[in-house]
Parts: structure tokens; sequence; C-alpha cells
């Protein structure tokens, strides 16, 4: 199955667990967050076990920080830091790694092939998300907001040149313009999301797009979830990025 992003970076606020929130994320002990959603965690007196988020898309930063016993006794594990995206609406959630780790061994093993898992606490079931390392750029320190806006970029994920391009004299507010800077766009996303999809896919997103060029009138009805992203994406677009994103989806054909 395919791994799939889904990057509307809604906003995120670090709250305590609520009955009230639509999303909300049980992380496993050893699980510490570093960014949610573009806002930096930054030093805590004590650890953020809980996260509190809007339904939608999102996309956070974590590693897995543990005493694991080596050879000589305990030592400190602190992975390399996980990109996470994933969609998910009205759950609770837990994120934890998929295997235990205890042994030094165990964490070098992670580190080798990290891999986390979200899931669905009333379902048990895992929640679909992209997952990666966050590459690290050149410098003394880590600046975590600087990677991973580069981690976007590499992956296509914020506005592109030829986008910008074919938008011909459209005038965007300031407050846009700082949106576009910090996250991608339902332009760049759509377009990223369409080459990740299949024929299939594809079609069932372009039919129902064009079905709703004007104003979204008819909501999407699927079982695909990168279809759904896609939807999202397009729903968020105003008139003047519809218009450019239909008129690439034709130029696809």
């Amino acid at each position: 199955m395919k791994n799939w992003p889904n990057f509307l970076l809604c906003s995120a606020a670090l709250l305590p667990f609520s009955v009230h929130a639509a999303v909300d994320i049980k992380l496993a002990e050893e699980i510490s967050p570093i960014v949610v959603n573009g806002d930096e965690v930054g030093i805590r007196i004590s650890k953020l076990s809980d996260v509190t988020l809007d339904n939608g898309t999102h996309q956070l930063v974590v590693r897995v920080s543990k005493l694991v016993m080596g050879q000589s006794g305990y030592e400190k594990f602190n992975s390399n830091p996980l990109v996470l995206t994933f969609s998910a609406k009205n759950q609770h959630l837990t994120l934890a790694p998929d295997k235990s780790i205890n042994t030094l061994a165990e964490a070098k093993a992670f580190d080798n092939a990290p891999k986390l898992t979200l899931t669905d606490v009333n379902t048990s079931k895992p929640i679909e998300m992209l997952q990666s390392e966050l590459p690290r750029l050149p410098g003394i320190s880590r600046d975590y907001l600087k990677e991973l806006n580069a981690y976007n970029k590499k992956n296509n994920l914020l506005p592109v040149e030829q986008a910008v391009a074919q938008t011909a004299a459209l005038v965007v507010p300031s407050q846009e313009v700082a949106k576009a800077d910090n996250g991608p766009t339902s332009v760049s996303m759509i377009q990223y999301l369409y080459g990740e999809a299949s024929s299939i896919e594809r079609q069932e997103f372009a039919n129902w797009a064009f079905a709703n060029r004007t104003e979204v009138a008819q909501p999407m009805v699927t079982q695909n979830k990168l279809v759904e992203m896609m939807a999202d994406w397009y729903k968020k677009a105003d008139k003047a990025e519809k218009a450019l994103i239909l008129s690439w989806l034709i130029s696809q054909e």
C-alpha cells in the first residue's frame, strides 16, 4: 500500500486531553514531540504526553527518547527526528513505536528502520500515515523548522514556480503570502497527491472536481483515503486556485 501525505497543516493547540477535542493523540512515554503543525514545542518542564488537534490532516515531528540497557548499564537513546503526516477526524489515537525498545541493540535496530504506529483507540486499527526521517541541514545545531520546510520543498509540498507562473495577475493578501511561506498550497498538494495516485484514483478525483468546478456542492463519498485528501485540499482552494487545479488536471489527460 502506498504511503500517502496528507499535508493540510491545520492549526493545533497543545492542550490537555479533552473530551471536547476533535482529535486526541496519546503519546507513548518514549515519544517526544518536537514540532506540531509548524509550531515548535520547545523545552518544557514536563514532557508533553497528549496532543489535541482539529479535524483534518496534520504534520508532526517527533523522536523516540528513552533510557535503554547497554553493556555497562543504562544509556540515553535519542532517535533521529521523524516526520509524520496523517489525517484524522473525531478520533482518539495513540502514537507509539512499532516494536518495544528496551535495549541498546533494539534502539539501534529502530534507528536503522524506524517505524511508529498511530492507532485508533476505539477500533484498534492503525491509521495510515506517511513517515520518514527528517534530514539534517548543515550546521552545528539543528533548526527543526528550517529542516521541515526544506523537507516539504524537496517533496514539492510548497508552492512551485510553475504554479505561480500559471496564476495570471493573482493578487494575494499579505496574510495569504505568509501562509504560503509556512506550508503547502492546495495546488501544490493536489499535484503531489495526484502523482502518488493510481489511474483509478486520479479519475475518481477528477470526475468529482469537475462536477464541483464552481463551488463544492457535492460531498466526496469515497473509500479511498488518497482521493479524500485531494478533495479536502480542493475544498480549501479559492476560486482562482480551483481554476488552476482544473486547468492542470486537463493537461494531465
